[in-house]
């Protein structure tokens, strides 16, 4: 692990493995997942989680950045074999629970063209393309997640989807979900572009706290270079 932090990368998408600790007051090894990948990549996921020494006794919560098909595929998959509860902005309840996604603004020539590939693989498809879900905790902005042995808050961060979450940890661990990217372009797929560019200056004034951004997509990166992503 580098730090607390692994990075499982699972075809174009991140997830994260951090360390946390145990039962309260205890030293026990513990873990929370950040993300979980497109459900064909649950052999990948499941061969880095034994790897680490992340098992059922120890897996203590799996949190959604957002509830795309390629954040939350196995998570259904890790309730039954793990027993881990679920978090997610309720804003994006109905994504996991229907498998519906939210319509989107996309932009550029790339995004549109992948925004017609979805929509047509979608009409193709008679039933959601990851198996939904229904998340045992629903998060707020602001709250702690003390709880689970975490020493990080939530942040709400709409736009990308209505539910989109960051989570900052107290090391300056900022686990960006698809709100934050090292490039210069601006990303392809928005709902609310509005919301997306509020919530992006809200990452920013918080720049200060944040060591290293790990984003959905793509490599970590210092937080000094958060203020470089077009919106």
């Amino acid at each position: 692990m580098d730090g607390h932090t692994k990075t499982i990368k699972l075809g174009g998408v991140n997830a994260y493995l951090v360390k946390v600790t145990g039962t309260s007051g205890s030293s026990i090894e513990a873990f929370v997942l950040i993300d979980t990948g497109f459900s064909r990549a649950w052999p990948r996921l499941r061969a880095a989680l034994q790897a680490e020494g992340c098992l059922a006794e120890n897996l203590r919560l799996v949190i959604l950045t957002h509830g795309d098909m390629d954040h939350v595929g196995n998570c259904a998959k890790l309730r039954r074999e793990y027993g881990a509860p679920s978090a997610i902005q309720g804003g994006d309840l109905r994504a996991v629970e229907m498998g519906v996604p939210p319509k989107r603004l996309n932009r550029g020539l790339l995004g549109k063209a992948m925004g017609l590939l979805g929509s047509a693989m979608s009409g193709l498809q008679r039933r959601p393309l990851f198996e939904t879900f229904t998340p045992d905790l629903i998060l707020e902005d602001g709250q702690s997640l003390e709880d689970y042995g975490f020493a990080a808050r939530v942040i709400h961060v709409p736009g990308h989807t209505k539910g989109s979450i960051a989570i900052l940890a107290e090391d300056g661990s900022l686990y960006a979900g698809d709100t934050l990217f090292d490039m210069k372009h601006p990303p392809l797929f928005i709902e609310n572009l509005d919301e997306f560019r509020s919530s992006v200056a809200k990452l920013r004034s918080i720049q200060t706290e944040v060591k290293t951004v790990y984003p959905g997509h793509g490599k970590p990166f210092v937080g000094e270079r958060m203020g470089r992503m077009r919106v």
